[in-house]
């Protein structure tokens, strides 16, 4: 499995809380069967966030530290950016990483807004129209979702690939974002499965769990398509089209 969001540079947001952890975090993901992570700490833009050079830096020392402990777990580069009217600028500026330093960019919305963020389809279609590819994180996990279903729909037809949460299929996240992340699932909503992983004890021990559930809700050559197929166009900057798509933003995009 190839893990495009989780938490694992230690002290520079909620993720892993000292440097012990974070290897920890690349030992349980390794019995799993993860062999890359794309660290994506939290950017918001005005707010106190890690430096791309600190970022870098972190990496490197991580994967040497990982090969040093025997852990053989690959880390790239990546960002989990908070939504603004700036994401571009952020990135053309080099404030913040896409995924592995690809075309691919990781964006969250705030958690608990009941209502969709406004110019949000404008700012989109501006990454997009630059050349970037946006993924939305844990969908199932914002106070709008079940609201607002129909615009999650509007955004992938609009070229938007949605990341599922694995710890919300075991409800983990609340019984609000189980339900959501169920029906997104069913209605064949979902291009990506990632841990999110903040530390080493919540979310690894439980992935056969996760792993079982997901079997009795979508077929095998789906689950496999999400959790492995789909990520590894991601970290080498492949295409991977949404599965329902408008022709206007493609032909914008020159997407063939």
């Amino acid at each position: 499995m190839i893990d495009i969001h989780c938490h694992v540079i230690p002290l520079v947001d909620d993720g892993a809380k000292s440097f012990e952890e974070s290897l920890n975090m690349g030992r349980k993901a390794q019995e799993i069967g993860i062999t890359v992570m794309i660290a994506t700490p939290h950017y918001i833009e005005g707010s106190t966030t890690i430096s791309s050079e600190a970022i870098r830096e972190s990496v490197q020392i991580l994967n040497e530290e990982f090969k040093k402990h025997q852990i053989d777990v690959t880390i790239y580069p990546g960002n989990e950016i908070f939504f603004s009217n700036d994401m571009f600028e952020i990135l053309e500026n080099k404030k913040a990483f896409s995924l592995n330093q690809t075309k691919y960019v990781l964006f969250e919305f705030p958690m608990y807004h009941e209502e969709i963020p406004r110019n949000a389809f404008h700012e989109i279609e501006n990454l997009q129209i630059s050349g970037y590819y946006p993924i939305l994180a844990h969908p199932e996990r914002y106070l709008f979702t079940k609201k607002h279903m129909k615009f999650l729909e509007e955004m992938i037809h609009n070229g938007v690939l949605m990341q599922l949460d694995l710890g919300s299929i075991l409800g983990i996240y609340g019984k609000m974002a189980k339900r959501n992340a169920k029906k997104l699932l069913k209605k064949n909503m979902i291009h990506l499965i990632a841990t999110d992983s903040h530390n080493a004890s919540r979310i690894y021990p439980q992935y056969a769990l996760a792993y079982q559930k997901l079997q009795r809700m979508i077929s095998k050559e789906k689950l496999d398509e999400i959790l492995e197929k789909n990520s590894k166009k991601i970290l080498k900057g492949k295409k991977l089209q949404p599965y329902i798509i408008k022709k206007d933003i493609f032909d914008k995009l020159k997407i063939k």
